[in-house]
């Protein structure tokens, strides 16, 4: 159930930013957002070393391959509360991370507030949406139980 996610998720927001950190409550970047969320319901594994270690701005390159760690990839149309979306900030370039909550609210961390925030996406950050994902084995094994 994505409700179990949203909620989750929602227990987050606050969570100061902190890069390369995963502990809620105390610090987090946006793709331990999702790394996190996905641990603490036990559907997601943390990230090995050979993603631990990203740089704060990230090729999109091995971001996208740090999705596929611990993500599927889902088709634009088939997203739902609960999925993750990567985003580009420009040209094309995905670079962070967020969980779509529903009525067009995503839950991500904020660099430029300092923290973990629940907010309303307008068109012009709709259209910074690469492309959506879903956490591997939470849909039919974890929920389905």
């Amino acid at each position: 159930m994505h409700n179990r996610i949203i909620k989750e998720a929602r227990e987050w927001v606050g969570t100061p930013f902190h890069h390369n950190q995963c502990l809620k409550g105390h610090g987090v970047d946006c793709v331990n957002l999702v790394v996190g969320v996905g641990h603490n319901l036990g559907i997601c594994e943390l990230l090995d070393s050979k993603y631990k270690n990203y740089s704060q701005k990230p090729s999109p390159k091995f971001f996208i391959s740090g999705m596929e760690f611990f993500l599927n990839k889902i088709e634009n149309d088939e997203f739902q509360p609960g999925d993750i979306c990567a985003i580009a900030w420009k040209r094309n370039l995905p670079m962070h991370a967020a969980i779509y909550i529903g009525n067009d609210s995503i839950i991500h961390t904020s660099m430029n507030l300092g923290r973990v925030v629940e907010v309303y996406i307008d068109d012009n950050f709709r259209s910074k949406i690469h492309s959506w994902w879903r956490y591997k084995n939470g849909w039919c094994s974890y929920f389905s139980s």
